[in-house]
């Protein structure tokens, strides 16, 4: 994950999940992550409806493009899928932002694709270095890169070149942000029709 959270043309995203926090790991305790939340629980679940037929669920998952899956520390299987998302989508919408007057974004998004989705605003956390002082990783210290903290809804896509100005996008320090258009169907976890970061400032 941290070498694609820096790979051009990668957007890299991570949504961590709460369902290990109760797990009990023998002498070793709990250990609940402090960067989960149930709102990754619940879009992994539909993911694995949408990708795999049921809502069971594993980790370390990645899902590519919202199209494919794969078991995320197997890395060959990790690039496998993002080469197979690129040779049978290879046309995408055009996913541009830019900054605009003070400190906020002007974003533009033109293509040929005529499935409606919706446009987010993904606002996450850079990086964050976390001791595990109990749990199934105790003693062990763990780098996580672009920690998705919450999304924003801020337009639509219907088809037709599309311009959404965002005054600010209240991003704290140590934060970035991205913007993803998602088909609809279904659930507001189909396919990624375009995705961009926003520039750093």
């Amino acid at each position: 994950m941290r070498e694609l959270a820096v790979r051009k043309g990668i957007i890299a995203l991570e949504w961590h999940v709460d369902y290990w926090d109760d797990l009990v790991y023998g002498l070793a305790g709990r250990w609940k992550d402090p960067l989960s939340s149930p709102e990754a629980t619940q879009r992994q679940r539909t993911y694995n409806v949408n990708l795999r037929g049921g809502p069971n669920v594993y980790t370390p998952q990645m899902v590519i493009a919202g199209r494919y899956e794969a078991v995320g520390s197997r890395r060959g299987s990790v690039q496998s899928a993002i080469i197979r998302n690129r040779r049978q989508t290879p046309s995408k919408l055009d996913v541009a932002v830019a900054r605009g007057a003070g400190t906020g974004f002007s974003v533009r998004i033109s293509g040929d694709e005529d499935r409606p989705g919706s446009i987010w605003l993904v606002r996450f956390d850079l990086e964050h270095t976390t001791p595990v002082r109990s749990g199934e990783n105790k003693g062990k210290t763990l780098t996580s890169r672009n920690i998705v903290r919450d999304m924003e809804l801020i337009g639509a896509w219907n088809g037709t070149p599309t311009e959404v100005a965002l005054p600010t996008p209240g991003l704290l320090e140590n934060q970035g942000c991205a913007v993803l258009v998602q088909n609809d169907r279904p659930a507001a976890t189909g396919p990624i029709l375009g995705a961009a970061y926003c520039p750093r400032r």
